[in-house]
């Protein structure tokens, strides 16, 4: 009776270790020493930053290469090495993907914690709470985080991330919610950045470019952009002897919400919602590209852009902004 008991109670723990092996083995969270945070699914791996802006600094195969700008050193360094959330905090980039708040010319025209930069109008850097500050981590589990910035003096928002991967593809849902006693106006602006020779297209055509906001100089070329069967790209090149950089900017409203990115052997699509037109604060665009090589490659970037509607938002009041990243091997 003993030996039959014993026997029951190896299969049982057999059993038991398993169904968590191959369980912990097909989807799980964990972190990857210091302050990484990883989801994986059987097709995606993406890692995440709580403690600087919960940022997206890795988004590829397991196993295989980050689709994103995004250097790795930086993502488990010393914590005297990060940037402490002030109202005088500058600026220091991390890349990968990040969460503006829109229109620009905003950004520190709604606060009173930094007069300068109020009276002057500073276009930037960022809100240092949003994109610096450490995130809570609200809800963990086997397929998603949520993740929740503490307020914000300068925007007067508090923001949540969530992060969900099924297959091979990872919903971000992103929120703002208005910590004020009056009401305050945003956008949510979604800043995915890339190297900055990275393939990609639009789906767009002529009548769907708003501006393209480049400027030739005697230190500066201009990257020139390309429709090609529909599709809108541009056509990245170093700058010229005796220039600086080359540079460009565009403004765009297409009418399908798509993104593609090539990186072999994969490709990523980016999808989001479309806004109407009037809905996008006029300094903004639905979509916006940026563009920029230097002479000593310390400026490269490729940035994918895109903007939720402009909304006042009433105290307590949410903005919500979502996006899906697809990824699929191609040949």
């Amino acid at each position: 009776m003993k030996k039959n008991i014993r026997s029951l109670k190896l299969v049982l723990t057999l059993v038991f270790c398993f169904v968590f092996l191959s369980s912990t083995y097909s989807k799980i969270i964990f972190q990857e020493g210091g302050s990484m945070v990883f989801i994986l699914s059987e097709d995606l791996r993406i890692g995440l930053l709580p403690d600087v802006g919960g940022r997206m600094v890795f988004f590829g195969a397991p196993g295989g290469e980050n689709m994103l700008f995004s250097d790795s050193t930086q993502w488990n360094e010393p914590e005297a090495d990060r940037i402490t959330p002030s109202p005088d905090a500058g600026f220091k980039a991390y890349n990968g993907l990040i969460y503006w708040l829109g229109p620009q010319s905003q950004w520190w025209r709604q606060q009173k914690v930094n007069s300068g930069r109020y009276k002057r109008g500073d276009w930037w850097p960022p809100d240092p709470y949003l994109i610096y500050s450490e995130y809570s981590v609200e809800i963990l589990s086997d397929t998603s985080v949520l993740l929740a910035s503490p307020n914000s003096p300068v925007s007067g928002v508090q923001m949540t991330k969530k992060y969900a991967v099924s297959g091979d593809k990872l919903f971000i849902t992103v929120s703002l919610r208005n910590i004020r006693d009056e009401p305050i106006a945003w956008d949510i602006w979604s800043n995915a950045r890339f190297e900055a020779f990275t393939p990609f297209r639009i789906p767009l055509d002529l009548t769907e470019i708003i501006r393209i906001k480049a400027k030739e100089t005697d230190k500066v070329d201009i990257i020139p952009y390309s429709l090609t069967d529909g599709y809108f790209s541009l056509e990245t090149i170093p700058p010229s002897v005796g220039k600086l950089y080359s540079e460009v900017k565009a403004f765009l409203h297409p009418d399908e919400g798509i993104m593609l990115v090539d990186k072999a052997p994969y490709q990523l699509t980016i999808e989001f919602d479309v806004v109407p037109c009037e809905a996008i604060h006029p300094e903004q665009a639905l979509v916006e590209v940026y563009n920029k090589v230097s002479v000593d490659g310390k400026s490269n970037l490729l940035e994918l852009e895109h903007h939720s509607a402009y909304e006042t938002i009433p105290t307590g009041g949410m903005l919500e902004m979502k996006e899906s990243w697809t990824l699929v091997e191609i040949e």
